[in-house]
């Protein structure tokens, strides 16, 4: 017979307590009323120790008021056993049993599906004190598994005897060790599982049964979680959260926890979660940590864990901006490192800088880098810029950006320094004065002199000046200055002092060309110019160099003229002859010149052969004036030729009178008192001349012994 079906049989005849078995006969003289007390009626998985009363009491009634019940011991040494009277009781309705957890009753008592595994009933069951099984221990056997029945066996192997109007009191534990899969009243919170406590006694040769069920609502374990965030971290770095779910009871073997992220700035979770993770908790585990989320703009983010729940563990859930879930984002601080463009002479280029910002994350477009150019000169970047290119946009995409450029209105040492906006995901960066890469020489222009030294000339004949002109300046500002230096004559390398300075001659900031003052040389040779330019404060200096191109100019030796006047001829024989020689437009004369005087005789017009008379070194004194040579009786007929040369000073060139000068020709004619023949050397003349002859021959002589002759090369 099924259980339920032997249930209900019993409920039948014994619904009000006090039934008995009597063939086709109710009896109402029998009862037995068996009653279910616990402590309350909610628990919640996990509750141990749960006290119960079961209630077991003799409610017979005339005429069996006074007989004693018999609730048997089927298990006993001595069972009760049924009468030819009594039909033989099914054997698992002997004894008191209790269906600890019914799924779905079948009546208020009848229990037509079990739901096992909500309840460990404890082994003992002890009567209490005061009632008719004091003492008595009672082993609690489960007698049916599939319907978590369990009988109370008297542990001493006797039936269990109720006196009339007695009450058995046996209390016992249970722990609450699972859900209900089923719920008895779904019209009351909770989920509700059903006790059900059947009893048989028999008095005599009758029988009673009774039945008591109740419900008790079991609720799941309510456990705890407890979250912890990662420690904030700047944008690029990943987050995560940590779940501590304590207070599980007899969890599954796996559930799970479902992690939220909200944000940025989402500070009351309502939005979308940016995120989210779900990470498995096995039965043995008190927590677990989300996969990472790396973030895509800063901010304050928030963490919701939530623990889903299992079998026998309600879900339980953190809430938005508990403690320990907010992770702070902050923004990326990006580098920014720059680099100058090259340096250059001032007036040949333009300065830019380039901006490379690394680091940063999640950029977004809008972000603009500024740049500012300090100097020149301004070793701290103390004084106001000089040159700024502001507001160049730098997209999301691209880490680099350029200034505009600038054009340099001084030359100096320019110093850069660049910053960099930031936007919602990056800190602003800024570059530094002096930062590597930063600076820029702008160096003076160099500029190029150009000299072009006066012509040369003779010595007393003019003066020296030169003209300098400077091109390639930039900038030029007035206050600049060029110098010119004369070395010489004939110092070739410029070593020496100068011997003429013209200096501090200003050149205007519009004009190029400067010249010096003049120089009257003092003797002649080759003089040599030296010019250079100050420089200003846009210009470095630039100078000649000795022996420059068209920086030399050669004074020459004056030129003097020499004028000569020849005594007359006369007849050959008769006399002598002198030549007067006069120097004139000498520049200052040095003492020592002299005068040659060189006599060709007759035929000779070209004055090619040697002569016939010589009076050389005859001195020249600085004051001038004419000279006249050493007289001179020629011995032959016919014309003559003197040639006077000067031998010049150190101011003043040689000069030579020319052959053939009609005042330098004389002629000698025949003596018409002397015959002379037609050829012979001059002995043979003053043979035939005779004495008188010869003596004033003789005194020719002693008239010019005081010269001192020497010849002339011949050429």
């Amino acid at each position: 017979m099924s259980k339920s079906f032997r249930i209900l049989v019993a409920a039948l005849v014994g619904l009000a307590g006090a039934a008995v078995y009597v063939p086709g006969v109710a009896q109402a003289s029998v009862g037995i009323d068996v009653g279910f007390v616990v402590s309350a009626t909610s628990y919640t998985i996990g509750d141990t120790n749960v006290p119960v009363t079961l209630s077991l009491e003799n409610s017979n009634s005339a005429p069996q008021a006074a007989a004693d019940n018999m609730i048997c011991n089927w298990d006993s040494i001595s069972p009760c056993l049924p009468d030819q009277n009594n039909p033989a009781p099914p054997l698992d309705d002997m004894g008191v049993n209790l269906v600890m957890s019914c799924g779905v009753k079948a009546g208020p008592v009848t229990c037509a599906t079990a739901d096992v595994g909500i309840f460990e009933v404890g082994a003992i069951g002890t009567g209490l004190a005061g009632s008719a099984c004091d003492g008595r221990l009672f082993d609690i056997i489960e007698s049916d598994p599939a319907f978590t029945t369990y009988r109370f066996t008297p542990q001493d192997g006797f039936e269990l005897v109720l006196a009339a109007g007695a009450t058995c009191l046996i209390g016992f534990e249970f722990d609450v060790v699972g859900i209900p899969t089923s719920d008895q009243d779904e019209f009351t919170p909770g989920v509700q599982t059903a006790q059900i406590a059947d009893v048989l006694a028999y008095s005599g040769a009758l029988s009673a049964y009774d039945s008591d069920s109740s419900n008790l609502t079991i609720a799941k374990a309510v456990p705890g979680i407890v979250t912890q965030a990662s420690s904030a971290v700047g944008i690029g770095g990943s987050v995560s959260d940590t779940a501590f779910v304590s207070g599980r009871i007899f969890p599954d073997a796996t559930a799970n926890v479902h992690f939220d992220l909200y944000g940025p700035d989402d500070d009351t979770c309502s939005g979308p979660a940016v995120f989210s993770s779900d990470v498995a908790i096995s039965d043995a585990q008190t927590e677990v940590t989300s996969a990472s989320f790396t973030p895509t703009q800063a901010g304050t983010y928030r963490w919701i864990a939530r623990y889903d729940g299992d079998t026998n563990n309600e879900s339980v859930s953190g809430e938005c901006n508990d403690e320990n879930e907010n992770v702070v984002v902050s923004q990326a601080q990006p580098a920014i490192v720059t680099v100058a463009s090259d340096g250059f002479r001032f007036g040949d280029g333009v300065l830019t800088d380039s901006a490379t910002v690394t680091g940063r994350v999640g950029a977004v477009g809008g972000a603009t880098v500024d740049f500012r150019l300090y100097g020149p000169d301004d070793a701290t970047c103390a004084n106001s810029p000089v040159f700024t290119s502001l507001g160049n946009e730098i997209s999301a995409t691209s880490n680099v950006v350029t200034s505009t450029a600038f054009t340099p209105t001084s030359p100096g040492t320019y110093r850069w320094v660049a910053s960099y906006s930031g936007d919602v995901n990056n800190l602003p960066a800024t570059g530094e004065c002096n930062d590597e890469n930063e600076s820029a020489d702008v160096d003076k222009a160099l500029p190029e002199i150009v000299t072009v030294a006066s012509d040369g000339f003779r010595f007393g004949d003019g003066v020296l000046t030169d003209s300098a002109t400077v091109t390639g300046r930039v900038g030029a500002v007035g206050g600049a200055t060029v110098d010119f230096r004369l070395y010489g004559p004939d110092d070739a390398t410029c070593a020496n002092s100068p011997v003429f300075t013209s200096l501090g001659n200003e050149i205007s900031a519009t004009s190029n060309v400067v010249t010096s003052t003049a120089f009257t040389p003092t003797s002649p040779g080759t003089y040599r110019w030296v010019a250079s330019y100050s420089g200003d404060v846009n210009n470095l200096p630039a100078t000649g160099e000795c022996n420059d191109e068209n920086e030399s100019a050669d004074v020459d030796k004056a030129l003097p003229e020499i004028t000569t006047q020849t005594s007359p001829g006369g007849d050959v024989g008769t006399g002598f002859v002198t030549d007067v020689a006069t120097v004139d437009g000498r520049v200052l004369p040095q003492p020592g010149a002299t005068i040659d005087f060189r006599l060709y005789g007759p035929g000779d017009t070209a004055c090619s052969d040697a002569p016939v008379f010589e009076d050389l070194g005859v001195a020249y004194t600085v004051s001038g004036g004419a000279v006249r040579s050493a007289p001179f009786t020629p011995a032959f007929i016919g014309t003559y030729r003197w040639v006077a040369t000067y031998s010049g000073d150190a101011n003043n060139e040689s000069v030579v009178g020319e052959c053939g000068d009609p005042d330098e020709m004389f002629s000698i004619t025949a003596n018409p008192q002397v015959v002379l023949p037609a050829t012979g050397l001059a002995g043979d003349t003053l043979l035939r001349i005779g004495a008188v002859t010869l003596l004033a021959g003789l005194a020719l002589v002693g008239f010019g012994g005081g010269r001192r002759r020497r010849s002339l090369p011949t050429s």
